[in-house]
C-alpha cells in the first residue's frame, strides 16, 4: 500500500541471480526463471511527515438577526508517521493560508430607525 501522506524515499532493492557457493552475482540465465520473484519488496526510508493542513469546524449560529458575527475553530492537522492525523502547532501549516475564524453574518443591514420600548412617567 503506497502512502500519500508522507514524504519518503525508497530503499532500492534489486533481484539478482547469485551463486550459492561463491555468493557472486551471476548471469540471470543461471537461475530458474520461474522461481524469480515478480517484484522486489518496497522498503520506505527517510519518512518525514508532510506539511500540516488547515482544518475548520462548522460556523457558530449568527449572533444577530440583521447584523452579527459567526465564529469557528481553525486548527492545523498533520498526518504523523503512524498514519494518524493529529492537531499540531500552527507553525506546521502555512500561516499565510490560514482560513478566517470569524465572519460577519445576517440577512440584511439593520434599519436606521427601529421601535423600542421605553418607560414612561406617571
Amino acid at each position: 500500500k503506497q502512502k500519500h501522506n508522507l514524504l519518503a524515499g525508497v530503499l532500492p532493492l534489486l533481484i539478482v541471480c547469485r551463486d550459492s557457493d561463491s555468493f557472486s552475482v551471476s548471469d540471470e540465465s543461471m537461475c530458474d526463471a520461474l522461481s524469480k520473484p515478480s517484484n522486489p519488496p518496497i522498503i520506505p526510508c527517510n519518512r518525514v511527515p508532510c506539511p500540516g493542513r488547515w482544518k475548520t469546524d462548522a460556523w457558530t449560529d449568527c449572533s444577530g438577526t440583521c447584523e452579527g458575527n459567526q465564529f469557528r475553530n481553525v486548527y492545523c492537522e498533520q498526518v504523523q508517521l503512524d498514519d494518524v492525523a493529529r492537531q499540531v502547532n500552527d507553525s506546521e501549516c502555512h500561516l499565510d493560508q490560514k482560513p478566517s475564524n470569524a465572519q460577519s453574518c445576517g440577512i440584511s443591514t439593520c434599519p436606521r430607525y427601529r421601535w423600542i420600548l421605553m418607560k414612561g412617567s406617571c
